[in-house]
This record gives C-alpha cells, structure tokens and sequence, in this order.
C-alpha cells in the first residue's frame, strides 16, 4: 500500500479472531473507511523479482503497478514501489517495452499506440517466454498500529481467488531512500519488527511469506493452505 522504499512483513493463513478484534480497534489508514475489493492480475514470469500487476479497484482505478524487493532481514522484508511505477490504464506501448525489458520478455508486434487493459491482457498472454497471468481477488482494510512515536500500517486482505486465505501485512510508515543513513534504515525496519512483537504475529496461524512466493506457488495450481511451514521458512531465511 506504501509508495516509496518502505520495510514489512507479510504472512498468509488464518487470523485469529483475537487479533482481528484488537486490529479492529485501530484507526484507519485511509479517508475512506471500510473495506475495499480489488482484483490483481499479477504477471508472474519465474525467476524475476519483480512484483508486476494488472489492478482494478480503488483507490487508483485501472493501473499496472511494480514493486521490487530491495532487501531481507530475518522475516522482514525491504520493498520499493516508485509512484512513477504507477501506470493508469490506457497505456502507452513504450509502458509494454520498458516492462518486457524489466521481465525479459519479448511483445508480440506492435499493434497500436494506446493500450487498453483487455489489449494489455493479450499482449502479455502472446509474449515469449509466456507471462502467466494470476487472478487473486482481495477484500483488503488497512490500520494503523501506535505505540508512542511508532505508526505501522496493518492491512488485512481476504483472498477468494485463486483460493480463500487471509493475508496480513505490515509495513512501516517511515519511508527510506537509497540515501538514507543506518539509523533511519533501523529505526524503519526496528517499528514494522516492535510491531510485530506487540501483535504476537509469531503466534498467529501465518506463514511469512511475500507474494512472489505465494505466485510460486499458485503458478503450480497448488493452494498455500496445504504448503508445509518449513518450505515457506527456507523461502525467506
């Protein structure tokens, strides 16, 4: 949900009812209260990565969004989304070619210089190597954890497609750079960790585990629910 360079931890499983009732006592995150339904269609080429997405649903709109993963620290993760990452949809075909490069994948011949989000999904459907294109379905609330000084967003997600599993994700509020020092990058990386110390996240029903990791997964038409821990442990060591 964070633009910028920004620290989380993300799991997926069961929340427990517990922590759902002591999450639902945070403040929102955002303006607009309540959950919200969005429908990722990720483009998942193995080996890259990059989280690549096709997104319908608010608060954007129709956008094709990119994230990167920077880092790894324990169970905490360093991920980067740059605004200018943010595509709205119709696109333009230099968008395509910038991300066929960043996927190393070739388009099929250009067709024309506007892009509309069905024309996207075909494109990528033709590329080579082949995009595999996986449709998960969010019902997704995002609030804010305090503890002093300290602000985490915690979101929730219920996912109905390609299986019904809940997400929680945590992410840290202070924004780093590439040029910040090691205190600011700490003091980031240390909140989304007291955070997830003072919610018992350990004790929850989650593996950790990101979505490049579930997309290795479902890509197999495999469930995340029937994935033993340890294979998610030693995906994030």
């Amino acid at each position: 949900m964070a633009l910028g360079r920004h620290w989380e931890w993300r799991g997926f499983g069961t929340i427990s009812a517990a922590l759902r009732q002591r999450w639902s006592s945070f403040d929102h995150a955002l303006q607009e209260h309540g959950w919200f339904d969005v429908v990722d269609r990720y483009l998942w080429v193995p080996g890259y990565g990059m989280n690549a997405k096709m997104r319908s649903g608010p608060p954007i709109g129709d956008c094709l969004k990119f994230k990167r993963l920077r880092a790894r620290w324990n169970w905490l993760q360093l991920w980067h989304e740059d605004p200018e990452d943010v595509h709205r949809f119709p696109l333009k075909w230099s968008d395509l070619v910038w991300l066929a490069k960043e996927l190393h994948i070739s388009l099929p011949k250009k067709r024309q210089a506007v892009v509309g989000f069905d024309d996207a999904i075909a494109i990528f459907q033709e590329a080579r190597p082949p995009v595999q294109i996986i449709e998960v379905r969010k019902h997704r609330q995002a609030r804010i954890w305090r503890n002093d000084a300290v602000e985490v967003l915690v979101e929730i997600a219920e996912i109905s497609q390609p299986e019904p599993i809940s997400s929680l994700c945590l992410e840290s509020t202070l924004e780093v750079t590439q040029w910040s020092g090691p205190e600011q990058m700490t003091a980031a990386r240390d909140s989304v960790q007291q955070a997830v110390d003072a919610l018992g996240i350990h004790q929850e029903r989650l593996q950790s585990m990101n979505y490049l990791d579930a997309l290795t997964i479902w890509s197999k038409g495999e469930r995340l629910g029937s994935t033993p821990q340890a294979a998610c442990d030693k995906a994030n060591p």
